[in-house]
């Protein structure tokens, strides 16, 4: 450009531009920043300018989406030919900012043949899973759901999954409950249908008239907690396992097939035998091995979202903004994890359930899209 000046670069130089533009290295770091190249990048952070990085933030591991020792946070990336997936895992969206994509004009025979071991979930595709209401539909033609739960003390779980049952869609929702939770579930959703459970001997009757079971939310680990887990577990329905669920099945590992488990990264640790640090390090490797270890569907929620349905093939989720986060990520929790249960129900595939029940994680991505016809207005 006109003007530009070319300077050997210092550990005491300033930054004083309008905008700094990070193209240090590329896409092949596999070791921690030293040198000058660690000095560079802490002096762009430091001089708190805008940074648009190219192809991929300084310093980030471009499979992981971590930092090695430092990496440069960018407002703006523009990523070249293909889209890495360390943009997206780990704690890539704090570092590259808003995303944009060149292809630099490569043809599409090219990319056809590269087997992408990562597929992105996109809103586009999260419409096209939910096929359209028909206009004589009714509550028998979309399924029975059936959520149990919500041990003493913690009703609030059960109830926000069963709610969220009924606003994806679900036809009937039915929530089997401790005694003490009936209340509790009934004065905030007069249509659930709650039975107070002693014991899982009133369970067989509920399970005969579902079609998929949601377990885990607020069920804790008591001996009434384990009788109801082991009699769902043991039915030949399809399963949404989360929460104590996936507690307990840490404690009593089995790989029953059929069902859906929607673990958090320290919930993954328990079931992996490992750690939340290994696991985030490693997130694709973490839900491909829940799959496969338990023949299931895994979806390991976090800032994106992985489904691994097993094959070696995984589906991520956009990452979500933040936002107030913090205190609604549990309610929002409960409301996702019911979605594949409507999917399921309303004649979708269960890939396409799989994906839908793994949008992004704390924002609905269709909400706005006629929803009454689609169901998904939470």
């Amino acid at each position: 450009a006109q003007g530009g000046q070319a300077e050997a670069f210092s550990p005491e130089t300033a930054l004083s531009e309008d905008v700094v533009v990070d193209g240090l290295l590329g896409t092949g770091l596999d070791r921690a920043l030293g040198g000058d190249l660690l000095a560079a990048v802490d002096a762009i952070n430091a001089a708190r300018r805008p940074v648009l990085a190219l192809d991929i933030p300084t310093g980030l591991h471009a499979d992981t989406g971590l930092p090695l020792g430092a990496a440069v946070r960018a407002q703006l990336t523009i990523t070249f030919v293909g889209l890495k997936r360390g943009l997206f895992l780990g704690v890539a969206p704090d570092y590259r900012g808003r995303l944009e994509f060149a292809g630099l004009g490569v043809p599409a025979p090219v990319h056809e043949q590269l087997q992408a071991d990562l597929e992105r979930l996109t809103p586009a595709v999260l419409t096209a899973a939910l096929p359209r209401r028909s206009r004589t539909a009714h509550k028998r033609t979309h399924g029975s759901v059936l959520v149990v739960g919500g041990a003493p003390g913690m009703p609030g779980a059960v109830r926000l999954a069963a709610e969220a049952a009924l606003r994806a869609g679900a036809g009937l929702v039915t929530v089997a409950t401790h005694p003490d939770s009936v209340a509790s579930v009934m004065a905030g959703r007069a249509e659930v249908m709650c039975h107070g459970l002693s014991g899982s001997e009133g369970l067989g009757p509920l399970l005969r008239g579902a079609d998929v079971v949601v377990l885990g939310p607020g069920l804790g680990q008591s001996a009434w907690a384990r009788g109801l887990w082991a009699t769902v577990l043991a039915s030949d329905l399809p399963v949404i396992l989360d929460a104590d669920g996936l507690n307990l099945l840490a404690g009593a590992p089995r790989a029953r097939g059929g069902w859906i488990l929607t673990p958090h990264p320290g919930e993954a640790a328990r079931l992996l035998r490992t750690d939340t640090a290994t696991v985030q390090a490693d997130r694709l490797a973490a839900v491909t091995d829940l799959a496969a270890s338990f023949r299931a569907v895994a979806v390991l929620k976090g800032a994106c979202t992985l489904i691994g349905a097993g094959a070696g093939r995984c589906v991520g989720g956009a990452a979500r903004r933040a936002g107030r986060a913090d205190r609604r990520s549990a309610a929002r929790s409960q409301c996702r994890r019911v979605d594949p249960c409507r999917l399921r129900r309303r004649g979708g595939r269960a890939g396409r359930a799989r994906a839908r029940g793994g949008g992004p994680h704390g924002a609905h991505p269709l909400v706005g899209q006629s929803g009454a016809d689609r169901g998904c207005n939470i």
